[in-house]
């Protein structure tokens, strides 16, 4: 029971941090774009008949044009060093960077996740769900396990050729199963053979 309630404590914690860190960016940014705002406002004497509304709205316009212009920059080839340079001497550094990084990305930009390809990897007498990344060896693979109900929260592992089987779904469908806790995933597996590498 103990051990029950301590992994269920962790594991709230990790889900908890990058949605935190979050709220806590847009929350930052929202008041310093208010701050900036106001007084503002109160130069132009701007009056509406939304009255202390105005200051709200005006400055959540201004937060999503800010991070709209955060966005066009971020496609230059400067802002590509920089963000590089950020990573490896800050970001990196806070534990769940990584982990918001993907969420981000696979909620954002999919499209990028079909580089990788759905797979079963074999280990001893059980099976698991994973993502290929990419052949480090012809017969050597470098391979991603998600975690459940977390996808992102996996592991890396490289394994060897003969354990790796492919799955015909998208990596959509992979988190899906991995938040399901696997539930409905019959279908999926209905044309593997199961036990077909046992001795």
């Amino acid at each position: 029971m103990n051990n029950f309630v301590k992994t269920t404590v962790l594991g709230g914690l990790i889900f908890l941090t990058p949605i935190v860190l979050v709220v806590a960016i847009v929350g930052k940014g929202f008041s310093l774009v208010h701050g900036l705002a106001k007084p503002a406002l109160q130069v132009l004497s701007v009056e509406t008949v939304l009255g202390a509304a105005t200051i709200h709205i005006v400055s959540v316009v201004l937060l999503v044009l800010l991070c709209f212009l955060a966005g066009l920059y971020s496609r230059t080839a400067g802002a590509g060093r920089l963000g590089n340079w950020l990573e490896k001497r800050l970001l990196e550094k806070i534990p769940t960077y990584p982990l918001l990084k993907a969420k981000l990305r696979s909620a954002l930009q999919p499209e990028q996740l079909e580089t990788l390809q759905p797979i079963m990897v074999r280990f001893d007498d059980s099976w698991q769900f994973a993502l290929l990344v990419e052949q480090v060896k012809p017969d050597a693979s470098l391979v991603f396990l998600p975690g459940a109900p977390d996808a992102w929260s996996g592991s890396v592992c490289i394994v060897s050729g003969d354990r790796v089987e492919p799955l015909d779904v998208s990596v959509q469908r992979i988190i899906q199963l991995m938040k399901r806790l696997g539930e409905g995933a019959a279908p999926d597996l209905s044309q593997l053979r199961f036990g077909a590498h046992e001795a």
